[in-house]
């Protein structure tokens, strides 16, 4: 047997006892002859005695859900199978899309208003880029606000 091999019973079945005898002979055999294997298997004895903790059902709950669901993949209409897990994301994460929408929402009217598309007091005129206009009547170059007071 290679160590690989070895290593591998040592940490599963032979240190329960769950080998038969003819198995953990040739263990035996092998960790008397190779140093790796027996400096691994000193490392792993203190370990063989510990107690064993159940997670939490909540742990297995969410484990087998997670099965299911890997499990009812769609065969064939992917477009339903990705509406059904947005629904599902949706409802599960309400609040913070709720909040990412708005903040989007308020971010894109705060940009459409410093590119200069609000409309003036003077009738309705737009003022783009908040560049200067020119008063094409007589020339005047000036803004919204020096024409008002002047």
């Amino acid at each position: 047997m290679n160590c690989k091999k070895i290593q591998e019973l040592l940490i599963t079945d032979y240190l329960d006892g769950e080998l038969d005898q003819v198995l953990c002979n040739r263990i035996q055999q092998h960790i008397s002859g190779c140093i790796h294997c027996r400096q691994f298997e000193e490392r792993i004895v203190p370990f063989h005695g510990i107690r064993h903790i159940e997670p939490p059902t909540r742990v297995w709950e969410n484990i087998c859900e997670k099965i299911t669901t890997e499990q009812m993949l769609p065969q064939g209409n992917w477009f339903e199978y990705l509406l059904e897990r947005l629904r599902e994301f949706l409802l599960i994460h309400r609040q913070p899309v709720f909040a990412t929408v708005t903040v989007f929402t308020i971010m894109v009217i705060a940009l459409m208003s410093i590119q200069g598309q609000i409309k003036t007091d003077t009738g309705g005129i737009v003022v783009e880029d908040f560049g200067l206009w020119i008063d094409e009547e007589n020339g005047a170059i000036g803004t919204a606000i020096e024409e008002y007071f002047l």
